[in-house]
C-alpha cells in the first residue's frame, strides 16, 4: 500500500462517489496482524470509514472488485499489479498512484 501525500492536480474530475466492498474492509482488518503492514492498514481503515460500505458477500477481494466492476462499471483504485492486469483486461479503468501522483489508466 502507497503511502505519503498526493499532490493537488488543479483538475476537477466531476462528482465522485467512493465506494469500499466488505471484503476488503475485512482484508485490511487481516493486514493488521502482519507487523509490516499494521501501520498501513491502519491508516487504509481509517480512510475507508469516512466512504461509502457496500455487501458483495464474497471472499476474495481482487475477483470481488473485478466482478462489481464489470457489472456495474466504475474505476477502481489500487497499487495491486495483477489487480491491475485483471481489470484492464477486462477493458475498465484503474486508478493508481506512483510516485506521489495519480495515474489513470
Amino acid at each position: 500500500m502507497a503511502s505519503g501525500r498526493i499532490q493537488d492536480s488543479g483538475y476537477v474530475i466531476g462528482s465522485v462517489t467512493y465506494l469500499v466492498p466488505d471484503v476488503v474492509i475485512s482484508e485490511l482488518n487481516g493486514l493488521m496482524n502482519n507487523p509490516g503492514k499494521y501501520h498501513d492498514a491502519v491508516g487504509a481503515l481509517r480512510l475507508a470509514d469516512s466512504m461509502q460500505h457496500i455487501q458483495l458477500g464474497k471472499k476474495y477481494a481482487d475477483q470481488a472488485l473485478l466482478d462489481y466492476v464489470k457489472v456495474h462499471g466504475g474505476i477502481v483504485a489500487t497499487t495491486d499489479r495483477q489487480l491491475k492486469r485483471a481489470i484492464k483486461a477486462a477493458g475498465r479503468s484503474v486508478i493508481s498512484l506512483h510516485n506521489n501522483n495519480i495515474i489513470l489508466e
